[in-house]
């Protein structure tokens, strides 16, 4: 059996050193049969590894019952990846982050209340070990170790909570399930050295001063490879905000330099966003709406799998660090010398103090296989010159690039050896053909086997080649190595790319050319698969509607009878949407503060049929508590429960969706009101093992908030948070009963002091405490601001008055035509229509223009959510086009689209387009 190790520099597979160059891609955002195009797409930006993820709610999605076939066939990716050359980092979880809902935790284990996610909570564990078990079936034949692509195995993600007892047991027992599962492979974990994890490898997650925090990581684990996940934060979009401007393309590239110039090795992640079909889409920390649809605004791979900026500027410098793999992993890990600090130069995004004016900052490289300079501009300066240590001098023009980097005594795989180059290396290959790449019209200086040779970088198209000491070179102006690309045995410039089949696509109507080392510069001929095109819209057929008046006011015979409130899981909805019908009873005329439990949804009311308005967090929405009218008797509440997605990141913990207790009537308690006090600081970690960003031993402040009452009657009590961004534990009468997460986690969130948190209140007075978790006077005066105490004065929710029925398309039958422009407005409805055949060869998008908010059906897929507007007509966005996948879509025949509108707004503007790309690559 092979084996996989590794030193301080790189990781070896039976002695052979692999450097890693890793692109993040998850197969669950990917329609099936594009696997082979996305991965194709990370290969040729000369990215050798894939990073996947695994999400466990798309693969246990019920208790005990798995999936892994379709677009969960996890081991087919894999093998897909394999027969593409790539090799795999695979991320089984439990919890996995990348935006996907509770961070790929599957919602019905929040059922269960003995359940603590992600510590070492028996009943949790056990459930991870017998998804192991299962998953690890799956892939565990496809380690490197048994012929396999998976070289690296990686356990949880983002555990950054300084608990070492927690920790001890819960990430040792996770790494000791998969060893027990067949797994041999090193593990590694994303913990930012929070703490020490036994038996598995610190890697570092960050987008910002990568060199300064890998040199750390390097003097504190000196005896193994440095690996960083980048820009795993950039790009994340939320519904209802503006689209993020993300990291410019030239700022990401720098960046990337930073992660090879500590001698490290890359993970961009992610490389792909996809698309977050259906429900999968999460919430991002600090959010209140859920992610868009495009999974990664920004990605350097478009959701469709265009190539933009990011891709082309990623790819100079990727392929330059696989095709010259044999200098990197052979560097002397201890080498770091004193350097000038590169920080960034100022760019849009850049989140650091310019060096403008500063001059280039050099971060010299060195090892057996050669030496590698990195140049890094100050945004003003573009030129200086290397002095070598025999003396030559060696001009350098940044051109374009915020970062140059160049060669000294490569050994060109037995060849030759390239002495120096003021030139940016690009590729090398057949052994006998070196790209090298710099601003159009430089005077370029090669040298090999002691031979100099001067220059110059060509303008135009059409590409430099000189032989040189037996050594071919082809020199490109860096407009050319946008579209300059390889194979095994030639060079391709003026290309797009290699289609399914390996033949080079067109970059356009231009010229294009092949190197090869028998035939030297040879014109290409035109051919293969075009580039897409866009700007070409497509009339849809007549509507037809159907309301969701009956859901709305409670009369449809799809509601079933519920025993009481229950959780949209319980109900058997694990996801999106679900109909709640309840009976009120008022016992006089007036407006009550009502309360529905949870605040991770959104409410649409209709009260005795009426829309009564949405509550819940995003745009169009009141915050919960709110006010209704009702007059005196009973009255039928019907509820669309709209799950927006879980937290994705950071200290989740077990929220559930839905109504699943009973809807009430608050009454704020008077003479309430806030104070500053000093009082005992409170363990972070007295109720909870994890708890995101916390350290044990490091108490709250013991500057804290205070509020003092009265309770003399038997009824519950709540505390309501809004908004409120401090982490902290709330005490009453100095028993701690409940952990707040704030920025960490839910910033809006209402408490219920009942069960074990009524124990330790008082018939009299009582004292409610918030203890912040760490120091800060602001966070204290936030608080204050933040929190109300409610009495739950009456329950409204009326016993056997509950029912529930699931959110599904109509019949066909339910369908009737409407009139142009007519909408359906005052419920929910839903839409059809067909289009004509739509040619594969195109890149099509969903246009939601007239829509409010709801989700898209083609060919009966679910594309996904979108969020136009709100019932006010106030623009939500920032997208408005959804992906349409190539392989749902029918060549040959009409194909059917469906539309869920919440508010009933008309589709009538909406259309089909053709385009290369979406509005948030």
């Amino acid at each position: 059996m092979a084996t996989v190790s590794y030193n301080g520099q790189c990781f070896n597979l039976d002695g052979r050193r692999l450097w890693l160059l890793a692109a993040g891609l998850h197969y669950t955002r990917i329609p099936r049969e594009a696997w082979t195009d996305r991965i194709a797409a990370a290969r040729q930006a000369g990215f050798n590894t894939v990073d996947v993820g695994c999400p466990w709610m798309q693969h246990e999605p019920r208790r005990g019952r798995y999936q892994f076939d379709g677009a969960n066939d996890v081991k087919a990716f894999i093998e897909c990846c394999g027969a593409a050359g790539m090799r795999v980092i695979l991320r089984p979880g439990p919890f996995i982050g990348d935006g996907f809902d509770g961070g790929g935790i599957p919602p019905w284990l929040g059922e269960d209340e003995s359940v603590r996610l992600r510590e070492a909570n028996e009943v949790f564990l056990e459930r991870v070990s017998k998804y192991f078990r299962k998953l690890l079936a799956e892939v565990a034949d496809l380690q490197a170790t048994r012929g396999g692509p998976i070289v690296i195995v990686q356990v949880e993600h983002g555990w950054t909570c300084a608990n070492d007892a927690q920790a001890e047991r819960y990430l040792r027992e996770i790494a000791r399930v998969m060893r027990e599962g067949g797994i041999n492979v090193p593990l590694t974990n994303a913990n930012n050295l929070w703490l020490e994890s036994a038996d598995t490898i610190d890697t570092w997650r960050g987008d910002d001063d990568l060199l300064v925090n890998l040199r750390q990581l390097r003097a504190v684990q000196p005896d193994a490879p440095r690996l960083v996940r980048a820009f795993e934060q950039i790009g994340v979009a939320t519904w209802g905000t503006r689209a993020p401007e993300g990291l410019e393309a030239a700022t990401m590239l720098r960046r990337t330099a930073e992660i090879l110039a500590a001698g490290a090795q890359p993970i961009i992640a992610p490389f792909h966003g996809g698309t977050n079909f259906g429900f999968l889409a999460g919430r991002p920390l600090g959010a209140s709406t859920g992610c868009t649809t495009t999974a990664a605004a920004g990605a350097p791979l478009g959701e469709a799998g265009s190539r933009g900026a990011r891709y082309h500027q990623l790819r100079r410098l990727v392929t330059c660090a696989d095709q010259f793999a044999h200098v990197f992993f052979d560097l002397d890990p201890d080498y770091h010398p004193v350097a000038i600090d590169p920080g960034d130069a100022p760019a849009k995004g850049g989140g650091r103090k310019s060096r403008r004016g500063s001059g280039i900052a050099l971060v010299p490289l060195r090892g057996p296989g050669g030496r590698i300079i990195f140049a890094f501009g100050d945004g003003a300066t573009k030129r200086t010159t290397l002095l070598l240590d025999n003396g030559v001098r060696l001009p350098i023009d940044l051109g374009d690039q915020p970062v140059g980097w160049y060669v000294v005594d490569v050994d060109l795989h037995g060849q030759g050896t390239l002495d120096y180059a003021n030139l940016c290396p690009f590729a090398l290959v057949d052994r006998a053909i070196v790209v090298l790449f710099g601003p159009e019209r430089a005077d370029g200086i090669i040298s090999v086997n002691g031979t100099p040779r001067g220059l110059t970088v060509p303008g135009g198209a059409k590409p430099l080649v000189i032989e040189h000491r037996g050594i071919l070179f082809v020199i490109c102006n860096q407009t050319q190595i946008e579209t300059t690309y390889h194979d095994e045995s030639a060079v391709y410039v003026g290309i797009d790319g290699f289609d399914a089949e390996g033949v080079p696509r067109p970059a356009g109507a231009g010229k294009a050319w092949r190197v090869t080392r028998a035939d030297g510069l040879e014109s290409l001929s035109p051919g293969g698969v075009p580039a897409p095109s866009g700007g070409r819209s497509v009339a849809l057929g007549a509507w037809e509607g159907a309301s969701a008046a009956t859901y709305a006011d409670g009369s449809s015979p799809r509601f079933a009878s519920l025993p009481g409130p229950q959780s949209l899981v319980a109900c058997g909805a694990l996801s999106g949407y679900g109909w709640y019908r309840v009976q009120l009873k008022s016992t006089s005329p007036r407006a009550r503060l009502v309360h529905f439990a949870g605040a991770a949804d959104r409410r649409h009311l209709y009260l005795d049929g009426k829309a009564a308005g949405v509550v819940g967090p995003g745009p169009g929405a009141t915050p919960n508590p709110v006010n209704l009218k009702l007059a005196k008797g009973t009255h039928t509440l019907s509820v669309l429960v709209d799950n927006i997605g879980r937290l994705a990141d950071g200290d989740a913990g077990t929220v559930r969706s839905g109504l699943w207790d009973d809807v009430v009537e608050l009454k704020r308690l008077t003479g309430v009101r806030p104070k500053t006090v000093t009082a005992e600081p409170i363990d972070p970690f007295a109720l909870k093992g994890f708890v995101f960003g916390a350290a044990a031993g490091r108490p709250s402040d013991a500057t804290q908030v205070a509020w003092s009452f009265t309770h003399a009657r038997k009824t519950r009590l709540l505390i309501d948070v809004q908004d409120l961004v401090v982490p902290g534990t709330f005490v009453l009468n100095d028993v701690p009963i409940a952990s707040f997460a704030g920025e960490t986690g839910a910033t809006t969130i209402g408490i219920p002091i009942d069960g074990p948190r009524a124990e330790p209140l008082k018939r009299g007075k009582n004292t409610l405490r918030f203890a912040p978790t760490a120091t800060d006077a602001a966070g204290v005066k936030a608080a204050a601001a933040a929190v109300t105490i409610y009495e739950c004065v009456e329950v409204l929710s009326q016993k056997g008055g509950w029912a529930f029925a699931k959110w599904e398309p109509p019949t066909a039958a339910s369908f009737a035509p409407v009139a142009a422009n007519a909408s359906l407005k005052g419920a929910p409805a839903w839409w059809r229509t067909s289009c004509k055949p739509l040619a594969a060869d195109r890149i099509w998008w969903f246009d939601t223009a007239g829509l409010s908010k709801g989700q898209i059906f083609v060919n009966g897929h679910n594309v996904g959510r979108y969020f136009t507007t709100t019932a006010t007509g106030r623009a939500a966005g920032p997208q408005t086009r959804l992906f349409l996948p190539a392989d749902w879509l029918r060549a040959d025949k009409p194909n059917e689209l469906v539309v869920f509108d919440e508010h009933g707004f008309s589709p009538h503007k909406t259309k089909v387009v053709a385009r290369p790309g979406g509005e948030l690559d």
